[in-house]
């Protein structure tokens, strides 16, 4: 029962942040739902010291996500710490990375910054700072008018380069910051039990890319999601199952994958007919389920029988 206290603990918190963004903020709230279902799975707590730090940043790190001053302290403060406990080089991408959305966050610099630090933090390998980055980005990229195709163009190479690395949840990410905000969950990607939350974001771009005329912007984002679609196929090896830790990620992807219109912070998505469709298939695999067993329990009966 102990295993299951932690992933408990951090479903309970991401669903509460989850409910509250349908009422107000929805943006920042369904941000900190992800900050909390990723604090949930980056960590295991094995002693009580460490389970109270994992209780104090899973209650600190989500609440930032509403705060931008809050926000910029954290994400310093998590990439530092990232940085002197592994001692590794790569970590000083997410220390560079985060001082950038700090920036942003708090000075609300030019908008080339925040997106830079984001797409830093995207391709560093701190998966908590992965939020933050996208939360700050995202306004970021709608911030530069005059900039949209050199935006989408760095967007689409940056998710191309991600997904070769076998990078599918951040590639995703990248690839919504121009246009897609339902691909954004897309940080939450860890296995490929939760591949299936992209569909709704990959059917949004695809609608909104089909109905708009051929610019320098669509042209790079429907290459983009061509290459990162092929690529991740391509890469996509054995995947180890989902640990009780994933719970709370696995749930709120679940909920997304089913009823992405529910999410306030993704704005008007015309995914109706979607929706309608992933209820017809449920009904049709819950029937199909269903009568399979009833026939093996048929069949399990008459050879007994015999």
């Amino acid at each position: 029962m102990t295993r299951w206290l932690w992933p408990l603990a951090g479903l309970a918190t991401a669903l509460a942040w989850a409910v509250a963004a349908a009422y107000d903020q929805p943006v920042e709230r369904a941000a900190a739902a992800a900050a909390a279902a990723l604090v949930t799975v980056a960590i295991t707590p094995r002693t009580l010291e460490s389970t109270l730090a994992a209780a104090v940043l899973l209650g600190v790190f989500p609440l930032a996500m509403t705060r931008p001053g809050l926000l910029a302290a954290a994400v310093v403060i998590v990439a530092a710490v990232d940085l002197a406990a592994n001692r590794r080089v790569d970590r000083a991408v997410n220390l560079v990375g985060a001082g950038l959305i700090a920036t942003a966050a708090v000075a609300d610099p030019h908008a080339a910054v925040a997106l830079a630090g984001a797409l830093l933090l995207l391709a560093g390998p701190s998966h908590l700072l992965m939020v933050p980055a996208v939360l700050v980005a995202w306004p970021a990229a709608a911030a530069l008018p005059n900039a949209e195709t050199e935006v989408a163009i760095a967007c689409a190479l940056a998710a191309a380069a991600l997904a070769a690395f076998d990078r599918p949840g951040p590639a995703a990410a990248a690839l919504g910051l121009p246009a897609a905000p339902l691909l954004l969950a897309g940080v939450l990607v860890r296995h490929r039990a939760a591949t299936p939350a992209l569909l709704p974001g990959a059917v949004a771009l695809a609608g909104t890319l089909s109905t708009q005329r051929l610019t320098g912007a669509t042209a790079a984002l429907a290459g983009g999601l061509a290459a990162v679609a092929a690529l991740t196929a391509w890469r996509r090896g054995p995947n180890p199952p989902p640990t009780p830790p994933d719970l709370a990620v696995l749930v709120l992807l679940g909920w997304l994958a089913l009823a992405p219109t529910t999410w306030r912070w993704a704005g008007a998505v015309e995914l109706d007919h979607y929706e309608r469709g992933v209820a017809i298939g449920l009904a049709t695999a819950a029937i199909a389920v269903v009568a399979t067993s009833l026939r093996r329990s048929r069949h399990g009966t008459t050879s007994s029988t015999s």
